[in-house]
């Protein structure tokens, strides 16, 4: 299963390449320089978050920063330059596709989930994210899939934890109208983080649809 994964995100990422390797040739290393701790030339008016005190700052590590912390299209330009600074790095192209999946771009968020797995092809984060982001495309089948993967995968899951794999098997199975194992996901992430909010709401939906008491 793991190497079929591989091979079809290997076949999904080749095909895709040019949805998101352009834009990263765009912000080049040379034009996502640094000048005095800034950024320069590309986006004159981008206002970092986070700004690096060495004077002889290494720039990957400066649009990556950002990267994590910015939001929006702010943070898909950090994305994209700590991206043509080091384009070997999963975590940032997983972060990436969290800033192009707020802003709703689906596809692209995809093929950059698919970029991160390439790297890591058990990275439970970024498997666990394409699990998401293959239910908003409607794509159940894969994304259950890639849901079972996130769950055996390394388990680096950032601050977000395993409840969002178990979140987001809930959330697909109710969309397949398997009530009952939707609702086994949303008290697994539950189990692992009584505070998830998204795990909380879903459970309370699942059990109105079922008729149940909500406890």
């Amino acid at each position: 299963m793991k190497t079929a994964l591989k091979l079809g995100l290997l076949a999904i990422s080749i095909a895709a390449w040019f949805l998101l390797i352009q834009p990263a040739q765009a912000l080049s290393p040379k034009n996502c320089h640094l000048s005095n701790n800034h950024p320069t030339t590309v986006m004159p008016n981008f206002q970092p978050t986070v700004e690096l005190p060495s004077e002889r700052v290494n720039h990957h590590h400066f649009w990556l920063a950002n990267c994590l912390m910015l939001s929006g299209q702010a943070g898909v330009d950090a994305c994209h330059c700590a991206i043509a600074t080091n384009p070997t790095n999963p975590l940032t192209w997983n972060n990436l596709g969290q800033k192009l999946f707020g802003l709703g771009r689906y596809s692209e968020a995809l093929i950059s989930y698919n970029h991160a797995l390439l790297i890591i092809p058990n990275y439970s984060l970024a498997l666990a994210n394409r699990c998401g982001v293959l239910d908003k495309l409607k794509r159940y089948s894969e994304a259950l899939t890639s849901c079972e993967l996130a769950l055996g995968g390394d388990k680096q899951w950032g601050s977000g934890g395993e409840a969002l794999a178990w979140n987001n098997q809930g959330d697909i199975l109710f969309n397949l109208g398997l009530y009952e194992e939707a609702l086994a996901s949303f008290e697994r992430a539950l189990a692992i983080n009584p505070n998830h909010e998204g795990a909380n709401w879903n459970r309370m939906v699942m059990l109105h649809k079922l008729g149940r008491p909500i406890q």
